[in-house]
This record gives structure tokens, sequence and C-alpha cells, in this order.
């Protein structure tokens, strides 16, 4: 449940896009949650095309972002940095622009009313 007391759709530990594994020979394996750093929380993930030596990709999401999303709960921040980082993962491969990637209150017009429609916006928009 989020500061503002609602409660987000997804389940703490149990996220997995199936369809996101394979993209065309590409796969994501999300690595493990990295120490937060300055106004920032990371997620390390790796992506392997065909058998070769893993690339190692962080995604990021702003403090600000957080906030305004009303995520605060580190098991909540997680689901979502996964979810949100396969999604982006998998643009980036479609795009041939590999990276890392933060997520900023830039990244999509937020101005629904609650945290959760607030993050759906977000995730929608990917």
């Amino acid at each position: 449940m989020s500061k503002g007391g609602e409660i987000y759709n997804f389940c703490v530990g149990s996220y997995k896009m199936p369809f996101l594994e394979d993209i065309n020979g590409f796969t994501i394996n999300y690595i493990q949650l990295l120490d937060t750093t300055g106004d920032r929380t990371s997620a390390l993930f790796e992506v392997i095309f065909d058998g070769e030596t893993p690339k190692p990709i962080t995604i990021s999401i702003s403090g600000t972002l957080m906030s305004i999303l009303d995520i605060s709960d580190i098991g909540y921040l997680t689901t979502a940095l996964k979810e949100l980082g396969e999604r982006k993962i998998k643009k980036m491969i479609e795009e041939n622009n590999l990276k890392d990637y933060m997520f900023t209150t830039s990244d999509k017009q937020i101005n629904t009313v609650t945290g959760f429609e607030r993050y759906k916006s977000l995730r929608d928009s990917i």
C-alpha cells in the first residue's frame, strides 16, 4: 500500500512478463536491486543476444518520480522497477538503442489523481 492508501495491483516478488523474455533472440534478465545513490534507485538487468556475453543495463527511477507515483515500500519499488525496466529494455531493443536509462518526471506528463493511476500512465506510455 502506498503512503496515500492506494493498493497497488502488482504482487511483490512475483512479477514476470513471459512475452519479454525472448525478443528476436534477446533474453532480458532482472539481476538485482542496486543500492540507492543520491536521488535515484536502480536495478541491474542483463540482456543476452543469441548466447553472446551478457550486456549489463541499469534502469533507475528518480526519487522525485517515486514520490509523485507515491511508491515508498521497497518491495513495490522493486516490482515497479522490474516491470518498467523490462518494458523500457524491450523498447530500446526494438529501436536498436540499448543503454542505461533513468525514469524521471519528464518521461510522461502525469496528471492523474492517484499514485497507481500515475504509475499505470507511465507504464502504458513505454
